[in-house]
C-alpha cells in the first residue's frame, strides 16, 4: 500500500464572473503544473481550494467559479477536487442583491465532512466556520452540531478501521498500523497570524476581528481526533505554527516529544494576489523520506509566492534546501482512543503477563 498523498492548497481565488481573473488562474494553473512533475505518479493528488472562492455569490461569479473548477479538473494533476465555504462565499442570498446559496451551488459543506482516502490511509476533514454574526465581522464560528459531526465522523471511521485489522473479508478497508494521518481544513486562522497583524481596515489594526472564535475549542477538538495538519485562507498571508499541546492520553511514564501532542497550522494567501496581496499556494507531499539512517513518513511542504510586480511564481522557503519544510507526520496508531478501544475489547487468547 502506498502511503503517499499531495496536497494542492490554494485560497481567496475572490472571482467576480467578469473574466478578469482568468488570466492570473492560468499563470496559477501553470505554476501548479510545473512543480507538481515530481509528484505525478502519486495515487492521490487532491485539490484543495480554503474559500472565498468568489467575492460575491452573485450567479456569474458561481458561475465562474464552477468553470474554474472544472478547468482544473481538465488539467488532469487531480484525482479529487474538495473545497470549504469562505466568509465571502458565505454571504446571505438575497433575491435583491442577486445573490445565490453558494453552498447548493458549489457543493459545499455546511458543518464538516470526511473524506477517506484509502490507499494513501487520509481523513480529510472539511469544517465550515461562517457562522460569525454582524458584530464580530470577519471572524469565523463553527457551530457546536460541526463540531460533534466531525468528532463523531471521525470515531466512526477510526473505529471501522480498529475493526477491519484483522478481520477476514475487511481488507479493502484496511488501514496501514503505522498511522491514520488527518489533515483539516477551514477558512479562517484558528488563532491570530503574527503575518497578519500589520494589516489595518479603515486606518485599524483588524487582526484582532479576523481570526476563529474559541480557539481554544477548535483546538481541542482537533486534538482529540488526531489531527495532524491544519490548512486555512481568509488573511492573504503566509504562515506556518507549531502548537504542541499537553496530550490528554499521555502515561505517567511518557515525557519529552511523548507527552505533547503537536499540530501544525498552514495558511495560503490569496492565490490570485487580491487585495493588493502577494499571491501564493502551497503543496504539501506525505510520503517515505530518510532520517538519520532510518526511513519515516514526513510531510514536504513547499510554499510559493509571487509578488505582485512578478509573473513568476517562487520557492518563499528559499533560504532551505530546495525550497521545502519537512515535517515529522503521524502518530502511533494504537493511540487513537476508538482504535484502543476496540483493541482493548477484543478477546485475548494467550495468558496475560
Amino acid at each position: 500500500m502506498d502511503r503517499s498523498f499531495v496536497i494542492a492548497q490554494i485560497s481567496d481565488l475572490h472571482l467576480d464572473g467578469s473574466g478578469r481573473l482568468l488570466p492570473t488562474i492560468e499563470t496559477l494553473t501553470a505554476a501548479i503544473r510545473e512543480n507538481m512533475t515530481g509528484v505525478t505518479d502519486v495515487p492521490d493528488r487532491i485539490l484543495l481550494i480554503t474559500g472565498d472562492l468568489v467575492d460575491d455569490p452573485t450567479p456569474r461569479a458561481l458561475d465562474e467559479a464552477l468553470a474554474v473548477i472544472a478547468s482544473f479538473r481538465q488539467t488532469g494533476l487531480f484525482t479529487d477536487i474538495q473545497a470549504v465555504a469562505g466568509n465571502r462565499d458565505a454571504k446571505r442570498p438575497s433575491q435583491r442583491a442577486g445573490r445565490h446559496d453558494a453552498y447548493d451551488y458549489l457543493h459545499l459543506p455546511r458543518t464538516s465532512k470526511s473524506i477517506y482516502y484509502r490507499q494513501a490511509g487520509l481523513d480529510l476533514v472539511l469544517l465550515d466556520s461562517n457562522r460569525a454574526s454582524l458584530m464580530t465581522l470577519a471572524s469565523g464560528k463553527i457551530d457546536e452540531s460541526a463540531y460533534q459531526a466531525m468528532v463523531a465522523d471521525s470515531a466512526r471511521l477510526s473505529a471501522e478501521l480498529a475493526g477491519s485489522m484483522g478481520c477476514a473479508g475487511r481488507a479493502d478497508y484496511a488501514e496501514p498500523a503505522e498511522n491514520l494521518v488527518r489533515v483539516l481544513a477551514l477558512h479562517h486562522h484558528p488563532l491570530p497570524q503574527a503575518t497578519g497583524e500589520g494589516k489595518r481596515f479603515l486606518g485599524v489594526p483588524d487582526e484582532p476581528l479576523m481570526y476563529l472564535a474559541a480557539p481554544a475549542t477548535f483546538l481541542e477538538a482537533a486534538t482529540s481526533i488526531n489531527v495532524d495538519l491544519v490548512l486555512h485562507g481568509h488573511r492573504h498571508v503566509e504562515g506556518l505554527t507549531r502548537y504542541s499541546i499537553p496530550d490528554p492520553r499521555a502515561t505517567s511514564r511518557e515525557s519529552g516529544e511523548a507527552f505533547w501532542r503537536t499540530i501544525y497550522v498552514v495558511s495560503c494567501p490569496s492565490s490570485t494576489g487580491q487585495a493588493g496581496d502577494a499571491a501564493g499556494f502551497n503543496l504539501i507531499h506525505f510520503g517515505l523520506a530518510s532520517r538519520a539512517a532510518r526511513t519515516e513518513h514526513r510531510f514536504a511542504i513547499t510554499r510559493y509566492s509571487r509578488q505582485r510586480n512578478d509573473s513568476v511564481f517562487r520557492p518563499l522557503d528559499s533560504n532551505l534546501p530546495d525550497g521545502v519544510i519537512r515535517l515529522p507526520a503521524g502518530r502511533d496508531f494504537s493511540r487513537d482512543p476508538a482504535v484502543q478501544s476496540a483493541i482493548d475489547a477484543r478477546p485475548r487468547t494467550g495468558p496475560r503477563r
